[in-house]
């Protein structure tokens, strides 16, 4: 039963390019080092009833980066509306 549970656990994580150590080369290790390392985490982390409690820490990394095909911002005082009608508040000046 952990083992299946283990095998489901690895294949979601692993599944992800980055999650190779941080490099970002689509590998994802092998079967039988995923099936070793359920085994030692089971035998020196099991609950009395058998189960494995484990945390995972996910992180997510985006970035962007300008393109000539992408919309080039209007020239400042080209709008058509101000903002401060859009939110419907009372647009006050930013003090020096």
């Amino acid at each position: 039963m952990v083992q299946v549970e283990i095998d489901r656990l690895v294949n979601e994580v692993t599944w992800v390019p980055a999650s190779a150590g941080g490099e970002a080369n689509g590998s994802r290790p092998c079967r039988h080092v995923a099936a070793r390392a359920a085994t030692i985490y089971a035998e020196r982390f099991a609950d009395p009833d058998g189960r494995v409690r484990a945390t995972l820490e996910l992180v997510h990394v985006s970035g962007w980066a300008p393109h000539d095909s992408q919309q080039k911002p209007l020239r400042p005082g080209s709008a058509q509306a101000r903002l401060a009608d859009a939110l419907r508040v009372r647009e006050r000046k930013l003090e020096p």
